[in-house]
């Protein structure tokens, strides 16, 4: 409490609450349930199953130190299979970001980086978007580290810095991700 403009202890300040719809989008088996399960539940399976439609989870993140900034988020994990324009449309529409995740082991996946982002931009041209490079845990296997370091500091610079090498698996970057695009969302409502 402010009483002649001094802070008087003991007594917490309301908090600044948000609520935001993030959806995961990306090609199919490239992690984006595995990155939702990990960031909500702090937890993997090596157990693949597809995502038929959307699975909505749900996560509260503080987003400084004194608990000021509490933000609800809605994650929204969209199937990624061959219908993907025909379906996504609907569940796109009042999400406040996007995470775009690519499986940095298949360029294939990396090369539709583009395309995710204009797809949701086309519902939410004022969205916050991120760009998951996941698998890093496998990056032995993309065949060439270099490549991928490339395709990834491209992706930084066009970007906005909103790019992230992640690891479902080990858990890397994988909280940073989240509570970035949460920190860069919250920023946005204040203006």
């Amino acid at each position: 409490i402010l009483i002649n403009n001094r802070a008087f202890p003991g007594r917490k300040m309301s908090a600044s609450e948000f609520k935001f719809k993030i959806v995961m989008l990306g090609d199919f088996a490239v992690g984006k349930t595995s990155l939702v399960k990990r960031f909500v539940f702090n937890a993997f399976d090596d157990l693949y199953l597809t995502t038929i439609g959307v699975r909505v989870m749900k996560k509260e993140v503080v987003l400084n130190d004194r608990g000021e900034i509490q933000v609800t988020l809605l994650l929204w994990d969209i199937g990624g299979h061959q219908d993907f324009q025909e379906v996504t449309p609907q569940y796109l529409q009042g999400a406040r970001g996007a995470i775009i995740v690519v499986d940095q082991t298949r360029v294939s996946t990396i090369e539709k980086i583009e395309s995710h982002i204009g797809q949701f931009r086309a519902e939410n041209p004022d969205g916050a978007v991120a760009v998951a490079f996941n698998k890093d845990d496998l990056s032995a296997e993309a065949g060439s580290p270099e490549e991928v370091d490339r395709l990834v500091a491209f992706n930084r610079e066009r970007h906005g810095g909103a790019v992230f090498r992640t690891s479902a698996r080990e858990g890397k970057n994988v909280q940073e991700l989240f509570t970035f695009l949460a920190g860069i969302i919250v920023s946005g409502s204040r203006r």
